[in-house]
């Protein structure tokens, strides 16, 4: 009987020291757990595919077309691994911004998550183009600090600021074309205001008085002339055709997507379509405001910070 035991007693110590050994190498060899590009993928959709588009062609949405950022990154700035580059720009957004962007994405963007939540992310975007190595990714993580957001203490003036959302919804109907939620559809004519209390008061007063003076690319409007003579007016949008162009345009408040042919583009002399920017010209309701109203218009989209 204690030849038995001891023989089992033997066998108990084996498989401990067997799986010490295997879950030593593990580690050595495999130091980073959970982190997995399927789930970054997921968080990609959860948190960061309203602002950020992966398709090839299809153009920016809020933030930059992310389609090939795993190669980017590789060489967007000197002596900085696309995996710090990464890390960097989720963690401080507005350290480093691609060319033409005007502000960062927020900085709470990745509030809640867990160390290997917010690495996966990182090897799902290394996937979009370039090479995803866990072991770099897990040793360049090592010491991950998710920024604190900074309670910014700002002095509103809110009488004027329910002046302004007063005007905001009806003299100036400003939210005819404007969404301040997120929701499906909802930047057909012009982008969300979601988070525009971020911008400096200036801008947002400019951006009242010349819409033309900054617009993202997403939303500019352009004018195509065709061969015939008539003139096609909308929004530039991604088309799945090499030979056609497709513009967004609104009849009677219902939108519809159409297909130009690039052969009936009317060119120029050096062989060039001709397909200009539309500029855009402040709405007639903002023109009828005045000055006090547009002061008290600026003060409520302060408010709108998030």
């Amino acid at each position: 009987m204690s030849f038995a035991i001891k023989k089992l007693s033997a066998a108990i110590v084996a498989v401990a020291g067997v799986t010490l050994i295997w879950v030593s190498l593990s580690w050595l060899f495999c130091p980073f757990g959970n982190i997995s590009v399927n789930v970054g993928k997921e968080i990609f959709a959860a948190r960061c595919a309203t602002c950020h588009s992966t398709e090839g062609m299809g153009g920016d949405l809020l933030g930059p077309n992310l389609s090939g950022i795993g190669l980017a990154a590789k060489t967007r700035f000197d002596g900085m691994s696309a995996e710090d580059y990464l890390l960097e720009s989720i963690i401080n957004p507005g350290a480093k911004l691609s060319p033409g962007q005007q502000q960062p994405m927020p900085e709470n963007a990745v509030k809640g998550l867990k160390r290997y939540e917010l690495l996966s992310l990182v090897a799902y975007l290394l996937s979009l183009g370039g090479d995803v190595d866990y072991h770099r990714i897990a040793s360049h993580g090592k010491d991950v600090q998710i920024k604190k957001q900074v309670k910014i203490l700002r002095q509103i003036d809110f009488a004027a600021a329910e002046a302004g959302r007063q005007l905001f919804v009806g003299k100036g109907n400003c939210v005819f074309c404007h969404c301040l939620r997120s929701m499906p559809d909802s930047q057909l004519r012009g982008p969300s205001l979601l988070g525009i209390g971020r911008e400096d008061p200036a801008y947002i007063k400019l951006s009242i008085e010349d819409p033309s003076h900054y617009v993202a690319p997403q939303f500019r409007n352009y004018q195509i002339l065709l061969n015939s003579g008539e003139i096609r007016n909308g929004r530039r949008v991604h088309s799945n055709f090499e030979n056609k162009i497709g513009l967004l345009t609104e009849t009677a408040n219902k939108f519809k997507v159409m297909y130009i042919d690039r052969s009936e583009i009317e060119t120029g002399d050096d062989g060039t379509p001709l397909i200009n920017e539309h500029k855009l010209s402040p709405m007639a309701n903002a023109t009828q405001l005045t000055e006090v109203e547009i002061r008290m218009l600026v003060e409520f989209l302060r408010t709108v910070f998030y």
